[in-house]
């Protein structure tokens, strides 16, 4: 077989050794399989995991927001109650979600009269600092109780 020339000279052909990229290629593919392997692995430790963030995230703030709402009906007068929902407990804002802006305006009113306050007093689950109001709009198929 004859060596293909040019106007310069003839053209050499590399030899059948991996090049440089060849080798980091390769590296890489290996790293890639690797790390799936990896992976595989880790969701045997995610599933040890799991438990102790579903306790931190949901089990406790739930917990709170139950010893909240029994609470919340002792000191909130009950046309109020049927209106509310209790959102969450984060950082020490608990977060009462009501229909429409009069029932807010209301609620309000009767926390700043010193509700507000009786109800810090009686929470013994952590921190509360303050009770944030927020209209939104009620899922019309859970039923509300009649007034």
């Amino acid at each position: 077989m004859e060596t293909p020339t040019t106007s310069v000279g003839p053209i050499i052909m590399p030899r059948k050794e991996k090049s440089p990229n060849h080798r980091l290629l390769e590296t890489r593919i290996n790293r890639i399989q690797t790390g799936r392997a990896i992976r595989r692995d880790r969701t045997r430790v995610l599933g040890d995991f799991l438990p102790a963030q579903f306790k931190r995230e949901c089990e406790k703030p739930f917990r709170k927001l139950g010893q909240l709402s029994e609470i919340w009906e002792e000191h909130v007068p009950s046309q109020f109650c049927r209106k509310t929902r209790l959102a969450s407990l984060n950082r020490g804002v608990l977060t009462v979600q009501v229909p429409d802006s009069s029932i807010a305006y209301d609620l309000e009113r009767m926390l700043a009269a010193g509700v507000e306050q009786s109800i810090r007093h009686a929470f013994r689950g952590g921190t509360l600092r303050r009770i944030k109001v927020v209209v939104v709009v009620m899922n019309p198929q859970i039923k509300q109780i009649p007034d």
